[in-house]
């Protein structure tokens, strides 16, 4: 059987690297569900049948229309990659917006599990599956145990390093979005799914937009090489695991 997938957030510069690599990689026909909002998809690649549906993640019916639209093909999904995610800006703890983070979790949490309440019982029943899920390094740090007459504390201390300033928003959300693919892996991993995340600091796409280069050109030179990773790393880091 061919492999389908399922991709959000697929005219992300990230997606469009994936399909990339993929298309140079592969020498079957890969059929990808792709979803769009704004932008469109090059869909042109050898090897792959890009279906790109838009639709708005942060909408509720076109979360269903997407998902609807999947399964009138008839195909059984085989990976699903979860991109999707409201444009990066900084944001103080005194103007978090509880608009703005609602909208945020519709795009990156709640969109992301109808996706899998959906197909992944169906993927399971194949016995065969791969879920990528993007995060961000701001929230892969372990906090420091606080030491204790306990050998087994668990109260830790928050340096203040990690995630970086003004992240409030993004990382709340992101931080829910682990949360959940960490439930996902522990349900489904016996049954032939594996949950990958991917974590990484910044890179210069079109998701960084409202973000002053100043602060991005700081960013890259305070990093061992003074450059971020490019989309296209991270695309080819993501299919060497997937094999």
């Amino acid at each position: 059987m061919n492999d389908v997938w399922i991709m959000t957030g697929g005219s992300s510069d990230i997606a469009a690297a994936v399909l990339d690599e993929l298309d140079k990689r592969t020498d079957e026909k890969i059929t990808i569900f792709a979803q769009y909002l704004s932008h469109e998809i090059d869909t042109d690649r050898a090897n792959l049948d890009i279906r790109p549906i838009r639709a708005d993640l942060s909408d509720a019916a076109d979360v269903d229309s997407f998902v609807d639209s999947i399964r009138e093909s008839g195909l059984t999904p085989t990976h699903i990659f979860h991109l999707a995610a409201v444009p990066y800006d900084y944001v103080k703890i005194k103007a978090w917006d509880e608009e703005s983070v609602g909208k945020q979790m519709r795009v990156g949490l709640y969109s992301f599990a109808s996706i899998c309440r959906a197909f992944v019982p169906v993927m399971a029943k194949e016995k065969r599956g791969d879920i990528v899920v993007m995060l961000t390094s701001a929230i892969s740090g372990i906090p420091m145990p606080v030491k204790t007459d306990s050998n087994d504390s668990d109260i830790r201390i928050l340096s203040g390093d990690d995630p970086a300033k003004f992240m409030c928003e993004y990382a709340a959300v992101k931080s829910a979005l682990l949360g959940y693919s960490k439930s996902l892996a522990s349900e489904y991993s016996s049954k032939g799914i594996n949950v990958y995340t991917v974590s990484p600091d910044m890179i210069e796409t079109k998701f960084l937009r409202n973000i002053d280069p100043k602060i991005i050109e700081m960013d890259a030179a305070s990093l061992k090489g003074g450059a971020h990773r490019t989309a296209a790393d991270v695309a080819a880091d993501i299919l060497n695991v997937l094999g």
